[in-house]
């Protein structure tokens, strides 16, 4: 997003070139309503918005609703996907660094007290967190 300002009559202006109204502001302040109670007044150059008339009003409104729509139908598209997944016995996520047979290797050599976890998880190719987190995830229910 790119921003220059502009100086008139007195009040701070800035023009503002962003893919979407989201965007221009925070999360708090992403519909009209609390805009314009902070005085915020949006002029859209390339698509003839200005919400300080009706018609402009109603199309940022329809535009507002159409993307909450839109976000709607994906987060039920993404989730309904998932869904199907997890029915395909699917599961997302990052694979685990260390498998069963890993982790019974590593009690083992850490049992026989020969070997520091460290030189256990050289060992086992991977660090000594991802080494006693799997550890330690184990044995929390």
């Amino acid at each position: 997003m790119q921003y220059k300002e502009a100086y008139t009559q007195g009040r701070c202006n800035y023009c503002l070139e962003a893919r979407s109204s989201g965007a221009l502001a925070p999360p708090a302040h992403r519909d009209h309503g609390s805009l314009k109670r902070t005085g915020v007044e949006l002029h859209s150059l390339t698509e003839n918005i200005n919400t300080t008339t009706p018609s402009g009003k109603l199309t940022f409104h329809i535009f507002a609703a159409l993307a909450e729509f839109e976000r709607d139908l994906l987060r039920q598209r993404v989730n309904a996907g998932l869904k199907a997944a997890r029915r395909r016995g699917r599961v997302g996520g990052r694979p685990k660094a260390l498998s069963e047979a890993d982790l019974k290797k590593a009690r083992a050599l850490l049992r026989s007290g020969d070997y520091t976890k460290v030189q256990v998880a050289k060992e086992l190719v991977v660090s000594r967190h991802t080494l006693w987190r799997a550890l330690v995830s184990e044995a929390t229910p």
